[in-house]
């Protein structure tokens, strides 16, 4: 095929989902404390960050300490029994409010989660028999409880983040695609209509090409996984720093949980090898909702890297979104992964499929 789309979250939210961070970040709160039927009418985003703020303001008052974690049981052959999940998603978001800046809303969760062993928990101190501080044994607290805390988080996100995706779309599909063409028609981007025989990378769990445009699945390719899948994948991309450890330091026993957070991109890429070596035939790419970033370590540049590897003298389409964003920072970015033609790339507005 000689037309490679490449979609991301963006794709997803000009479609009516719910699925920026902020909605995640709702979803945890109520998942956690109750559904709120107050922030359930609220309709707005700026709204909804008001009212969030607000009640952060009373929640991460509260300080974090082995008292407040509760204890992992064990079953009768030697497994973990995990707490109530309600009292481990009140922590979860306890710790995210701790590690994202309140402001952003969430908006930076993936990269944030590489900040787990940065969270602040008061231990107690243990006294020896003549009434000093025993190291040993508050090192030994500190590391069992690191440890406890680390399958809290990576239980709790995983099961949080994939009931949030499913639900969100189940929302969707019962707004959206139960009410017929007429009431979703204006949502649909004539280009992909006019290209439903290209291949799409769809770095999204949902299946708006599927049931929207009725996309074969043959053509969509999910990197991170998709609806009805077992698990997806997310996470930070940064590489492991060698900071000073301090043994007393609950945080410093967190390592493994930022290890399993990181986004496998290289498995990834290894699984859909077949899908990046067929991209040598592709003439256009389209991005539509892909968020293209400068940063040094961001964590989807390998995927970019590899498809232009393939196909570095595609030429290239940006949704017209792009053009509230710095368009020379977005070519450097391109060029530097491999793409030959990242200063001729254009604008396309998907709507009406008309070059800008």
């Amino acid at each position: 095929m000689e037309k490679l789309f490449i979609i991301g979250n963006g794709f997803d939210i000009a479609h009516d989902l719910k699925t920026n961070y902020l909605y995640f970040k709702k979803f945890v709160y109520q998942q956690a404390y109750g559904k709120d039927d107050l922030l359930e009418s609220l309709q707005s985003e700026n709204s909804i960050k008001l009212y969030l703020n607000r009640i952060d303001e009373e929640i991460l008052l509260e300080e974090i300490d082995d008292y407040s974690i509760p204890e992992m049981q064990m079953g009768p052959d030697g497994e973990d029994l995990y707490p109530d999940d309600v009292d481990l998603y009140k922590l979860l978001y306890q710790l995210m409010g701790q590690i994202t800046e309140t402001e952003k809303f969430w908006s930076d969760f993936e990269a944030k989660l590489a900040d787990f062993n940065k969270v602040s928990i008061d231990t107690m101190d243990f006294l020896d028999s003549d009434g000093d501080l025993n190291g040993s044994l508050m090192a030994n607290n500190a590391n069992e409880l690191g440890e406890t805390l680390a399958k809290y988080i990576d239980y709790s996100l995983n099961k949080l983040f994939k009931l949030w995706i499913e639900e969100t779309y189940s929302d969707w599909q019962d707004r959206i695609l139960t009410k017929g063409e007429e009431s979703h028609s204006k949502l649909l981007k004539d280009t992909v209509l006019k290209n439903s025989d290209a291949l799409f990378i769809n770095f999204n769990y949902t299946k708006t090409l599927e049931d929207l445009y009725r996309v074969p699945v043959e053509q969509v390719f999910h990197l991170h996984g998709v609806i009805g899948g077992k698990k997806f994948i997310f996470g930070h991309g940064f590489d492991d720093e060698v900071s000073d450890f301090n043994p007393l330091d609950v945080g410093a026993y967190l390592e493994e949980v930022v290890i399993k957070l990181k986004k496998p991109v290289d498995n990834v890429l290894s699984n859909y090898n077949e899908l990046f070596e067929r991209l040598s035939s592709v003439k256009e790419i389209y991005f539509i909702g892909f968020g293209i970033r400068s940063e040094q370590r961001w964590v989807d540049s390998p995927y970019l890297k590899a498809i232009f590897k393939e196909a570095p003298n595609a030429d290239i389409l940006l949704d017209s979104y792009y053009r509230f964003g710095n368009i020379v920072q977005i070519k450097r970015t391109l060029k530097k992964l491999g793409a030959d033609k990242a200063y001729k790339l254009r604008l396309i507005d998907t709507r009406d499929n008309q070059l800008l």
